[in-house]
């Protein structure tokens, strides 16, 4: 299953409302992002972790606003 901006968003609000806190999402398929902007990737990590972290950890996964290869 490939993640997009809106499976992003309704994830992150499943996590807002204590349905997914503590737990493991099973992902069936390639773990990828798609078609998913920088921005609302970065918006949902800064939500969860410290803006430091949230900018390395999204850093790891854009060049720019493409995704790396290896993201």
């Amino acid at each position: 299953m490939a993640i997009n901006a809106l499976t992003l968003a309704w994830l992150d609000r499943l996590r807002q409302r204590g349905i997914l806190s503590g737990g493991a999402v099973l992902d069936l398929g390639p773990q990828d992002l798609i078609a998913c902007p920088r921005e609302a990737v970065l918006v949902s990590a800064r939500r969860w972790h410290a803006p430091e972290l949230a900018d390395r950890l999204v850093e790891a996964i854009y060049d720019g606003d493409r995704f790396r290869q290896i993201g």
